[in-house]
């Protein structure tokens, strides 16, 4: 209970701080959209957010983004991922499945585990990197503002759209809240019409 405790102390902290850098980040993503008609296949690489841990069977972000915008989306999210183990399985996992797009929201256990933030920031910007020379398009999400200042960062040094914060209102949200993590079904339903909106048709 006491470690219960503690954590979500940390995490409320942590809160706060993206919400003090969130005054000083631009938080619209950069000025880019997505053409649909050149995507048919998105890879989403991704932790426990990314699988779906407290949604309903079929209602991870993925999967409501795949029925959002009809297109086929592989779901790449493995509860546990740090920004260090995706990276190692980027490969395997996402540039041999040839996608057209891949979406990269990771950073939570990295934050659970107190990764320093520079460790998290030379992974993501390694990951972007090395599709970037695939000349595969990226979409990179923060999970919470306490890394929106450095994904942004990345973001505009390899020129990929970014959007930040997606569980902005949906942490400490009962309603949207599976546990004190993961967001229910309706709250996966909001990050993916979030990512959906830098899509056009």
């Amino acid at each position: 209970m006491k470690i219960r405790g503690s954590f979500l102390f940390v995490l409320a902290l942590a809160f706060i701080v993206g919400l003090i850098i969130l005054k000083y980040v631009i938080r619209e993503e950069l000025q880019a959209k997505v053409d649909l008609s050149r995507v048919t296949y998105i890879v989403c690489l991704g932790d426990s957010l990314t699988s779906g841990v407290g949604a309903s069977t079929g209602e991870d972000y993925p999967s409501q983004l795949a029925r959002i915008l009809n297109i086929r989306i592989k779901n790449a999210g493995v509860p546990g991922d740090t920004t260090s183990s995706a990276l190692q399985r980027l490969d395997k996992d996402v540039i041999h499945k040839k996608p057209d797009l891949v979406i990269i929201l990771l950073g939570g256990n990295d934050f659970i585990h107190r990764v320093p933030v520079n460790d998290t920031k030379k992974n993501i910007d390694a990951m972007v990197e090395r599709l970037k020379k695939e000349d595969i398009p990226v979409i990179l999400v923060s999970p919470i503002g306490y890394y929106d200042k450095v994904y942004l960062e990345v973001a505009r040094k390899y020129h990929v759209i970014f959007i930040p914060h997606v569980l902005r209102g949906i942490l400490y949200n009962p309603d949207l809240m599976f546990d004190e993590i993961h967001p229910n079904s309706r709250g996966y339903q909001i990050m993916a019409e979030r990512i959906a909106s830098v899509f056009k048709r």
